[in-house]
């Protein structure tokens, strides 16, 4: 992609991850992945993704006027895809994702952590600017 490099891609591991250890930490946290319904999950994911969106579009590139949408929506597709990456990284790491016993658990897990990663690593994205 045109506009992204190693430097974008540090920023999103690191921004994400920043944001995820904390709240991984918390026993509200796993709470939610056994109570919280798919839809309100689903509901997380695609206000994640508009926000990552929004926001590529108008601050990372500060002109959306010289970026066409197509790149908008492939930032913002392998932003939310490091980004679940890196949750489940943290996930694992604190012994909380066990995708073979407990599937479902395991996948809202990842998709509720990567709510607040995502807003972090878009932020974080935007540290330098594109435009």
């Amino acid at each position: 992609m045109k506009y992204f490099n190693k430097e974008d891609f540090a920023q999103i591991i690191i921004g994400s991850t920043v944001v995820s250890l904390p709240i991984a930490f918390t026993k509200e946290f796993w709470d939610l992945s056994f109570s919280l319904p798919i839809y309100n999950i689903v509901l997380m994911v695609v206000i994640s993704l508009i926000f990552i969106m929004i926001y590529t579009a108008f601050i990372v590139f500060e002109s959306p006027k010289v970026i066409t949408f197509r790149i908008i929506i492939k930032r913002t597709i392998l932003n939310y895809i490091i980004t679940i990456i890196m949750a489940s990284i943290v996930l694992i790491t604190i012994n909380k994702l066990s995708l073979f016993i407990d599937t479902l658990t395991s996948i809202k897990r990842i998709l509720i952590l990567s709510f607040p990663a995502s807003i972090g690593s878009v932020m974080f994205d935007g540290l330098d600017k594109e435009g």
